[in-house]
């Protein structure tokens, strides 16, 4: 029997990351060509962590770096599917001011009802810096929850 569970419930509100889903239908036109829509899905709210692989490559003309993420939402993520005679490209999720693409997806329904994992790559060649200067977004410290925080800075 599945489980029904909100976000507050399932994670410490501190561990969740808020981002953005841009779900792109695609239908063929009548000369057999791809057309995409793109439909962008704000405030989209879960757990993200660093995923493998994040390797350089380097090659003779340039080098790249890789980045992956985890992703564990109750927001219904998607692949390269087939709904109801919709063709869907892969979903991409901007966040932490880089774009990914859903390469993969797991469907946890069976431990908590509706939730999935996704790993999606970085789609950028180099990443954006990782922020230096010790904000971490939605954090503050008005909240009682959040002061003993204060010591990690």
């Amino acid at each position: 029997m599945a489980v029904h569970l909100g976000l507050e419930e399932a994670f410490d509100v501190d561990m969740l990351d808020v981002f953005s889903v841009i779900r792109r239908p695609e239908n063929i036109t009548q000369q057999g060509r791809s057309a995409i829509r793109q439909q962008r899905f704000n405030d989209i709210r879960g757990v993200v962590t660093a995923a493998s692989p994040n390797d350089l490559e380097r090659l003779e003309d340039y080098q790249l770096q890789t980045g992956a993420i985890s992703i564990v939402t109750p927001f219904k993520l998607f692949g390269v599917q087939k709904q109801a005679r919709q063709n869907y490209q892969p979903d991409i999720v901007y966040w932490d001011s880089d774009y990914y693409l859903v390469q993969v997806t797991e469907n946890y329904s069976r431990y908590m009802s509706g939730w999935i994992q996704a790993i999606a790559i970085e789609t950028n060649y180099v990443g954006s810096a990782p922020n230096q200067d010790g904000f971490i977004p939605g954090l503050t410290f008005q909240f009682g929850r959040n002061s003993g925080m204060l010591g990690c800075f």
